[in-house]
């Protein structure tokens, strides 16, 4: 059996897989990942202006994070929905 023949019935083969997962659920396992990305990284970029920040000495750095993420944490355990707003 020559290489092309070889290749085109791995070609033809359907493609198995070791997933158990159905595919509605890697698609609420991808919506969680996302709802988690603009949870906590949408929010800090544009309601808090993080990346346009001009800060960048090392030390301001991880002083405005982490004042940041407390007080989105605050924000968040006084129920408010709209981060811009609180």
């Amino acid at each position: 059996m020559s290489l092309l023949q070889r290749a085109a019935i791995f070609i033809a083969q359907p493609a198995t897989s070791s997933l158990s997962e159905t595919a509605q659920e890697i698609a609420e396992r991808t919506r969680g990942y996302w709802g988690v990305e603009n949870k906590v990284y949408y929010v800090q970029d544009v309601t808090q202006g993080e990346d346009a920040s001009r800060i960048r000495t090392t030390p301001l750095t991880q002083v405005f994070v982490l004042a940041s993420n407390f007080s989105l944490n605050l924000y968040r355990d006084n129920m408010f929905k709209n981060m811009a707003q609180a």
